[in-house]
C-alpha cells in the first residue's frame, strides 16, 4: 500500500479525512487479520512529518559483521512482518524537486527498476536512504 499525500505529527491527510498510519497498520496485524500472519505488510508512506529540515551527518562506512544463523521454532509478534517506509523521519518535512516529485519516490521508483530482481527489500531501502542523503 502506497501514500503520496500531505502530512504533519503522525497524521496524513488522504482525500475525506485525515488517518493516522499507525492506526492504518492495526487492522493488519496478526490477531485481527490472521490470514495475512508471517506474510510481509508492506506501507510506504510519502509525507512530511513535521516542519524540520534534516540537514544530514557525515559519517564513515565500516563493513558490516557477519553472524551465524540456527534454525528454531519461534513466535512472531503480533505487529511482526510489517515494512513500513516513510519518506521522513518524525518531526521533518519530506524533501521534493517542484519539477520531479519527491527525492524518496524518485530514488524508490529507480532502485526498484535497476535493483529489484537483485537486492531484497531491505537492502533496496538503505540505497534509497543512500540516495535521498546524497
Amino acid at each position: 500500500v502506497a501514500f503520496l499525500s500531505h502530512g504533519e505529527d503522525g497524521i496524513v491527510y488522504a482525500k475525506d479525512q485525515p488517518f493516522s498510519p499507525e492506526k492504518l497498520c492495526e487492522i493488519f496485524t496478526a490477531d485481527k487479520c490472521p490470514t495475512l500472519a508471517g506474510k510481509p505488510k508492506i506501507f510506504v508512506i510519502n509525507a512530511c512529518r513535521g516542519n524540520k529540515a534534516d540537514k544530514g551527518h557525515e559519517l564513515t562506512r565500516r563493513s558490516a559483521m557477519q553472524k551465524d544463523c540456527t534454525k528454531y521454532k519461534f513466535k512472531i509478534p503480533t505487529h511482526a512482518d510489517f515494512v513500513i517506509a516513510y519518506s521522513t523521519v518524525e518531526g521533518f518535512y519530506n524533501f521534493k524537486n517542484l519539477e520531479h516529485g519527491s527525492w524518496f519516490i524518485q530514488s524508490l521508483v529507480h532502485m526498484f527498476m535497476t535493483e529489484a530482481k537483485t537486492d531484497d527489500w531491505l537492502s533496496l531501502l538503505t540505497k534509497v536512504s543512500q540516495l535521498v542523503a546524497d
